[in-house]
C-alpha cells in the first residue's frame, strides 16, 4: 500500500466541470513523508504534480508497574486481581486492546 494514495486513480471529467480528486495518507513509521503525486491527461504528456507531506506519528502507551509478580498459587485457583495504570502519552485517543 502507498503512502500516500490517489481515488478515484482515473475517471472522465465532463466538458466545463471539475472532478473532486482525494489524496489519503496512511503513515507506517514516525518520520516524515514527502512525495509528488502527478496526474495526467490520456493522450497528452502534459501532467500536473502536487507536492505531498506528511508526518506519521506513532500513538504509544506507558504502563506502570511494567511487571507483575503473580506468587505462588495453588492450581485451578484464582489470585487476586492486580492492578496496573495505562497511560496514553499522545496527544490523540487511542484504542487498546488485550491479545491474550
Amino acid at each position: 500500500k502507498n503512502i500516500f494514495s490517489v481515488t478515484p486513480n482515473k475517471g472522465t471529467i465532463a466538458p466545463k466541470s471539475s472532478l473532486t480528486v482525494t489524496i489519503s495518507f496512511s503513515p507506517r513509521r514516525n518520520e516524515n513523508y514527502k512525495t509528488n503525486v502527478t496526474l495526467g491527461v490520456k493522450m497528452n504528456d502534459e501532467t500536473t504534480t502536487i507536492m505531498c507531506k506528511g508526518r506519521g506519528l506513532v500513538k504509544g502507551i506507558r504502563i506502570e508497574p511494567d511487571m507483575l509478580s503473580m506468587g505462588p498459587m495453588l492450581p485451578y485457583k484464582r489470585s487476586e486481581p492486580k492492578l496496573v495504570k495505562v497511560y496514553n502519552d499522545s496527544a490523540t485517543p487511542i484504542e487498546i486492546m488485550s491479545l491474550d
